[in-house]
């Protein structure tokens, strides 16, 4: 069940970019030479149909969720990385606040990725459309400097489990916080916790990258794309002469390298949370 509520999560994503897409001004007829001249920066405009789509989405997907529970005698969990909390298949309010919960969580981790691919992009010719695509989809933030930008996810992850964290004792979804932990170091770890999802993406980028160097995949720019980012996600280990024959293994130690931080940061998480807790 935790599966279906991932990909309704990355299909409400897909709707809420559509929503905020880029491409081409309206107000520029084609045929004419306004409509030739190229602008500056790619030009965001509005699909409300997607963003009725979304809303939609959210409001019924309760309703899905209360048939599947129904049907496969499972429990809506939500899982943001150091706890599970468990939502009561009956209780409608609590459905209609782990839908939204959820989506948002799916749409920081989204938004994380985005913006480490346009900060590790930057200054490369020949992703600049990809770079100005990028800056349009995730606003202003999106040309702040690099370390800000690693550090955003966090702070947004923090913030988002501030506003919900005494909702969820209220509720009794989580156990009341320990005496003297107050949950400003609760939302700390919380934050930290959206690291974990972004790192999966990161790994599939050196794997596409490793099976790029050795396979022609064809010309496309995405392929420009992955071997940058690529590049510079295995700079802290490409000091290492890790060659075996013609085949350069970098990009293996570095998606092992990653994992490794990754699961450390999981179990390290998993037991510092329950500190917290009564």
């Amino acid at each position: 069940m935790s599966w279906i509520v991932y990909i309704l999560d990355l299909a409400g994503l897909l709707l809420w970019l559509s929503f905020r897409r880029v491409g081409a001004d309206p107000t520029r007829p084609a045929g004419t030479l306004l409509g030739n001249l190229r602008p500056a920066a790619p030009v965001p405009h509005r699909s409300w149909t997607s963003l009725g789509a979304l809303l939609l989405m959210l409001v019924l997907r309760p309703l899905l969720l209360v048939l599947l529970a129904t049907l496969l005698d499972a429990t809506p969990t939500w899982a943001p990385g150091p706890t599970v909390i468990a939502f009561r298949a009956d209780d409608w309010l609590r459905l209609y606040f782990f839908s939204t919960l959820s989506f948002v969580w799916t749409a920081l981790v989204g938004y994380g990725v985005l913006l480490i691919f346009c900060a590790l992009s930057r200054d490369v010719p020949e992703l600049s459309s990809f770079s100005d695509f990028a800056v349009a989809m995730a606003g202003p933030v999106g040309r702040f400097p690099v370390l800000l930008i690693l550090l955003l996810p966090v702070v947004a992850g923090a913030s988002v489990w501030l506003g919900v964290g005494h909702l969820l004792e209220w509720q009794h979804l989580v156990p009341p916080t320990r005496a003297g932990w107050p949950l400003a170091v609760q939302s700390i770890l919380m934050g930290l916790a959206v690291w974990l999802p972004i790192r999966w993406v990161v790994m599939c980028v050196l794997l596409l990258r490793f099976v790029h160097n050795y396979v022609y995949l064809g010309e496309h720019s995405l392929w420009t794309l992955v071997q940058t980012i690529g590049r510079r996600l295995q700079y802290p280990l490409s000091w290492i002469p890790a060659r075996l024959g013609r085949m350069d293994l970098v990009p293996l130690l570095a998606c092992g390298l990653y994992w490794f931080l990754g699961e450390l940061a999981n179990r390290g998480l998993a037991w510092a949370f329950p500190q917290t807790l009564q």
